[in-house]
């Protein structure tokens, strides 16, 4: 997609203003935004905030600083999120201490966290769970360093309390990212290291410019029309959403169907679909969507070739719920068994349904249940001591 948009602008057939990227959820973005910054493609959110400048991801971020640098931005932060009772006369304590005594806020927390005003609050829980892995960082992968942070600090489960699936999404997509690029790495990508190459994303001065790619979700873009439109993350369970492929749900499917059309046709010369790959956070191969299988191949070129077996894995994964049904897997879990998610962290199995090919796993760390996919290879089974 950079390639296209760059090779475009530099032949003079178009500007960066004269391309939309549409996708179907905010968190869809973080790939691209990852992806511009890289190939040096100026952009501008029309819906939302971007992916790094989000709040939860700032928060995310602001614990990973903790632990190696305990800046004093990242303190304010993370200090009273969630909440410790430690408000505005707290605060004003700190930085007048810290001044006086040339201390960083963290170094002046840790020397006063015994004093009376204090003592009412949460900080020394806060100061304990940043001390433990500040000793213990390293032995842990940075996913896992992030999952144990967001637990033990209490944010998770604050979170999850909110309900605010949107946010909730975006935090899962940050911790997807870090695992990729775990696996991509070749060897233990250390913390520091990941904080530098971030800290660009990281970075919300940068300006709007005029002529930028434009970058929003199909709902945002209803009623507009741009020159060139890519649609990203054209995927089963993303566009349609898994929403909508609950069974039953025809009236949802319908809708997701309309949408694609809407995205579609917000383009005058030019449109491209593309699809990602490998495994969602549901465990689930990636595939693209359904509704590419509805358009007539022959009004559309593929870029790159679609394996046999993918295709055939797409199409299977189509069918109705009674040819579902009658195909078997072969469960390594029992009931009530205790897993771990790269993603989603700790959890028992609730159900398992071979007809279904997935588990019902309610995970402990979130909070939450969540269909995963009995072929999913990134379960392990959580050996108890």
């Amino acid at each position: 997609m950079s390639e296209t948009i760059n090779s475009q602008v530099e032949i003079g057939k178009a500007k960066y203003n004269d391309f939309a990227i549409l996708y179907r959820a905010n968190y869809n973005s973080r790939s691209v935004e990852q992806g511009f910054m890289k190939a040096n493609i100026p952009y501008t959110m029309y819906s939302g905030f971007k992916f790094f400048q989000r709040a939860e991801i700032k928060d995310c971020i602001a614990y990973l600083k903790m632990i190696v640098y305990a800046d004093d931005l990242s303190l304010l932060r993370t200090i009273n999120n969630p909440k410790r009772s430690f408000g505005k006369t707290k605060l004003k304590f700190l930085k007048e201490k810290s001044e006086a005594e040339s201390l960083s806020y963290y170094e002046t927390l840790l020397k006063y966290q015994e004093e009376v005003s204090f003592t009412k609050t949460k900080v020394k829980q806060f100061i304990d769970t940043i001390d433990k892995y500040k000793k213990t960082y390293k032995t842990l992968t940075i996913s896992e360093l992030l999952r144990e942070l967001l637990d033990k600090s209490g944010y998770d489960e604050e979170l999850c309390l909110s309900g605010d699936q949107e946010r909730i999404d975006n935090v899962s997509e940050l911790l997807s990212s870090i695992v990729n690029m775990e696996e991509e790495y070749g060897e233990k990508l250390e913390l520091d290291d990941y904080l530098q190459q971030i800290a660009l994303f990281s970075d919300n001065d940068r300006e709007a410019n005029k002529n930028s790619v434009k970058l929003m979700t199909i709902h945002t873009a209803k009623g507009l029309e741009f020159p060139y439109v890519f649609l990203v993350s054209f995927n089963d369970g993303i566009l349609p959403s898994y929403r909508s492929l609950d069974k039953g749900n025809k009236i949802g499917l319908e809708e997701e169907r309309r949408l694609a059309y809407v995205a579609i046709t917000r383009a005058m010369k030019g449109f491209y679909m593309t699809e990602s790959e490998g495994f969602t956070n549901y465990g689930k191969r990636k595939v693209p969507s359904r509704f590419i299988f509805e358009i007539k191949q022959t009004l559309f070129t593929r870029v790159g070739v679609l394996e046999q077996e993918l295709i055939e894995e797409a199409m299977e994964s189509f069918k109705d719920t009674e040819q579902k049904n009658e195909i078997k897997s072969t469960s390594i879990f029992q009931l009530n068994d205790s897993i771990s998610h790269p993603v989603f962290g700790k959890g028992t199995v609730k159900e398992i349904n071979t007809k279904e090919n997935q588990y019902l796993i309610h995970f402990i760390d979130k909070d939450i249940t969540r269909p995963i996919s009995i072929s999913f290879k990134g379960l392990d089974k959580d050996i108890k001591y």
